[in-house]
C-alpha cells in the first residue's frame, strides 16, 4: 500500500511501471479522516529496483529482505527480490538472497544459494567460506 504522494510520484518518474488498485479511504489512528492508499497490483517492469528513482533506493533493498522474514509477506516482494538477486549474482556482485536464507535457518537453501553464486563468480570468498562452513557441519 501507498500514500497520495508516493502514487502521484510514479507517473512522473516515466521509468516505475506499477499498476496500481483504485484508491482506498483508510481510517489510521489518530488521524480524524480517512486517507487515500493505493495497493499495488503489478510491476510492468519487475527490474523495478534498477529502474526506480534514487530517492526510493536508498535502504529499499534492506526494508524488503526484512519484509520477507516476518509472516505472510506480500508476494510481490518475494519476485521483485528474487529478480534483484538474480541481477546481482549474475553481475558478480553480493549474496543476499543466501544471507537470508541462512538468517531464516535454512541452511540446506543458503548452502545451495552460496553454490549457485560460485558457479557464477568462482572467485567469491563469503560463497567459499559459507559452503565449506555447511560442509562441516
Amino acid at each position: 500500500m501507498v500514500g497520495d504522494s508516493t502514487y502521484r510520484k510514479c507517473p512522473e518518474s516515466g521509468s516505475l511501471n506499477v499498476a496500481f488498485s483504485q484508491p482506498r479511504g483508510l481510517l489510521f489512528k489518530g488521524l480524524g479522516q480517512k486517507i487515500p492508499v493505493y495497493e499495488i497490483i503489478s510491476f510492468i517492469n519487475f527490474e523495478i529496483m534498477s529502474t526506480m528513482p534514487e530517492f526510493f533506493r536508498d535502504g529499499l533493498l534492506e526494508k524488503m529482505q526484512y519484509a520477507v522474514t516476518q509472516p505472510m509477506a506480500e508476494p510481490w516482494i518475494f519476485i521483485t527480490l528474487l529478480r534483484e538477486y538474480i541481477s546481482l549474482i549474475s553481475s558478480g556482485q553480493y549474496d543476499y538472497k543466501a544471507r537470508i536464507l541462512d538468517a531464516k535457518g535454512k541452511l540446506d537453501l543458503a548452502r545451495k544459494t552460496y553454490e549457485e553464486i560460485l558457479l557464477h563468480n568462482p572467485t567469491q570468498s563469503e560463497a567459499h567460506k559459507k559452503v565449506e562452513q555447511y560442509s562441516a557441519q
